[in-house]
């Protein structure tokens, strides 16, 4: 019997929280100290919240995106900003964040643009979508597991974090599938995929009423 898993949303960390965290996050992955000014910024931007420092620690740490738009986007005093320029400078940040997995040239991207979409995904089910074999499939989430805003469930499925499946359909699916066709393609694939797992269950139930 697989484990009953409760997921709870984490509220924002409070500033100094927020800083030592990160300090952590550039420790662990023996990345340099980022200059003051940047990290002040950085951290007004995360709104502390855990998963977009993540993000930001995890593409630097791949050499994915550099962060020096950062000093030209945030002014020193953030305090002169209105309500409305504020929010607008928030979503620039999470749209920035997230701008790479546009590239879905890109050997990864194309699974997490996958996983926003139609979600939790394992082996089987992501070899259904993408018509590849789930030795390949295992593969590819075996390696997507190594990325921070991956989490995986105790039934061997995955699925990407709230927030970064939140930015990736609000952001970057309308930008690179304006008129819905791949979306449309994947959420077709998936109800194959189901209608056939529904019939197999079935068919396993008949069996064992019949023995």
């Amino acid at each position: 019997k697989e484990p009953i898993v409760e997921i709870i949303k984490l509220p924002p960390l409070p500033e100094g929280e927020s800083e030592a965290y990160l300090t952590q996050k550039q420790n662990n992955l023996f990345l340099p100290e980022l200059e003051s000014d940047l990290k002040q910024k950085l951290l007004f931007l995360s709104g502390g919240k855990p998963i977009l420092l993540d993000l930001a620690v995890e593409w630097i740490a791949r050499g994915i995106i550099k962060l020096d738009w950062i000093s030209q986007a945030c002014p020193e005093v953030v305090t002169t900003l209105s309500e409305e320029e504020i929010l607008q400078l928030l979503k620039t940040f999470e749209i920035e964040l997230v701008r790479p997995i546009a590239e879905t040239t890109a050997k990864m991207h194309w699974v997490f643009l996958l996983m926003a979409w139609v979600y939790p995904v394992n082996g089987a089910m992501l070899a259904a979508l993408r018509h590849i074999s789930i030795e390949k499939a295992e593969e590819v989430l075996k390696e997507a597991q190594t990325y921070v805003f991956v989490k995986q469930l105790p039934n061997k499925s995955f699925k990407l974090h709230d927030e970064m499946q939140r930015m990736i359909e609000d952001y970057v699916w309308p930008e690179i599938d304006r008129g819905k066709e791949l979306r449309h393609k994947y959420s077709s694939n998936a109800f194959k995929y189901f209608e056939k797992a529904i019939d197999q269950i079935e068919y396993q139930i008949v069996s064992l009423k019949g023995q």
